[in-house]
């Protein structure tokens, strides 16, 4: 049995002797390409220092600089030993070396993989920058760099050299941005000027905007500022200067200001027109702004009138020619007034009701005796009234023509009388005769 033993120990460092090879500290000679340092079996190679594990290559050919296991599946995880991703850095140094240093990340994947770099923290998440498919100088056709933070892809540069913050959809601006925020540029400049932003065409031509002090916004074209806004909020076309009653002012010594000029009918047109709102009215030649209710011709003053093509109009009011006693009259007028035809239009009764039958005539009697009381016709006002309040054309005249009418009932009574006594006076001359 002892036999036995010796003998499988002989042939154990036997075997031993021939397969292995001693690695030495200071280098090794006479290496080939059966040579390696490695595991023959499915387990990782650990490297350790102060019997610490510094570097292991996992089973499935992953390397992790540090402990603990691959990140995200990775080829490579660089981990500090106080925690996972806590610490660690890469350093990429080619100050003595390469002309040009850096990391190259390359693949040949032709099914849409694309190659990224991504930066992790526990409390700021994941940002990814992600590049489609190819390098700066060689970008295939229709492909795109994309910046994403977390999964939301935050900016884009295209293969036209547009850059796109916030949005998918290019254009052929080189600068587009889109989303609920804004854009801040800040400068430095110690100048007048504290900054600007400059946008030139292919030529020579170009628009600045920019602060000019002191809160004060200007907009020029080629150098020549024209417009100017402040921190007030009110509009200066041609000067610095604001006023600061006004939110909007034009300055100039030898150009004017033009509101938009229309037809009457454009004018009309408008659809609710605001109050105030002015425009020239080239129809009428005039200006005209809106009051709320219509339009009004601009004028010295405010006016009351309505103006449509030749005729003007008043409803709003009374008018007085010649005095302010208007009181409640429509008209008034002190002097006299001359016409070809006046027309009075009279809302009351016409007096034909006294032609009608049952109308009630007053007896001659009844008649004299008003008369001999108050030294006037029935119906007609008095000498003292007119004096004091006018004359009432409308009413006189259907009084005058009452008068008339009643006249005229008393003179056909009369003639019925006159008829009916020649009658008699004929017949008693007949007999007389006989």
């Amino acid at each position: 049995m002892r036999l036995k033993i010796v003998a499988l120990l002989f042939i154990s460092l036997f075997s031993l002797s021939v397969y292995s090879q001693n690695w030495l500290t200071a280098g090794n000679s006479g290496t080939t390409s059966s040579n390696f340092i490695g595991t023959t079996d499915n387990q990782p190679l650990l490297f350790r220092t102060n019997n610490i594990q510094r570097f292991h290559i996992t089973n499935d050919g992953k390397t992790v600089v540090g402990a603990g296991s691959p990140k995200y599946d990775a080829i490579l995880t660089v981990r500090s030993n106080a925690g996972e991703l806590g610490g660690s850095k890469l350093v990429l140094d080619g100050a003595n070396a390469i002309a040009n240093p850096g990391l190259i990340i390359s693949t040949t994947n032709t099914n849409h993989y694309y190659p990224s770099i991504s930066f992790e923290s526990v409390n700021w998440g994941t940002t990814t920058i992600n590049q489609y498919e190819g390098l700066w100088h060689a970008v295939p056709v229709g492909k795109r760099y994309s910046w994403v933070i977390g999964t939301t892809r935050a900016m884009r540069l295209t293969t036209n050299g547009n850059l796109l913050i916030g949005t998918e959809t290019e254009n052929a601006a080189r600068l587009k941005l889109s989303g609920s925020g804004g854009m801040l540029a800040e400068f430095t400049d110690a100048g007048t000027t504290a900054g600007y932003i400059r946008i030139r065409n292919s030529g020579t031509d170009y628009t600045d905007m920019g602060l000019e002090g002191s809160g004060l916004v200007s907009l020029k074209s080629n150098g020549t500022a024209f417009l100017y806004g402040n921190s007030s909020g009110s509009v200066n076309i041609g000067s610095p200067t604001t006023d600061a009653s006004a939110k909007f002012s034009v300055t100039s010594t030898t150009q004017g200001f033009l509101p938009p000029r229309m037809t009457t009918t454009q004018k009309n047109a408008i659809s609710s027109p605001a109050a105030g709102l002015m425009v020239y009215d080239n129809t009428l030649g005039k200006y005209n702004y809106y009051n709320g209710s219509s339009w009004q011709e601009l004028g010295a003053g405010a006016s009351q009138w309505t103006s449509s093509g030749a005729n003007i109009s008043y409803v709003t009011g009374n008018v007085g020619i010649g005095t302010n006693a208007i009181a409640t009259h429509k008209l008034a007028v002190n002097g006299s007034i001359i016409a070809e035809k006046v027309q009075v239009k009279i809302y009351g009764n016409w007096p034909d009701y006294v032609f009608e039958k049952g109308y009630k005539i007053p007896s001659l009697e009844e008649v004299e005796a008003f008369v001999h009381k108050n030294k006037r016709l029935p119906d007609v006002p008095s000498a003292v009234t007119v004096e004091s309040e006018g004359l009432d054309l409308g009413n006189n005249q259907a009084v005058l023509l009452k008068k008339i009418e009643e006249l005229t009932l008393y003179l056909i009574e009369q003639n019925k009388r006159i008829e009916i006594q020649e009658r008699k006076i004929s017949y008693l001359e007949a007999q007389l005769k006989k």
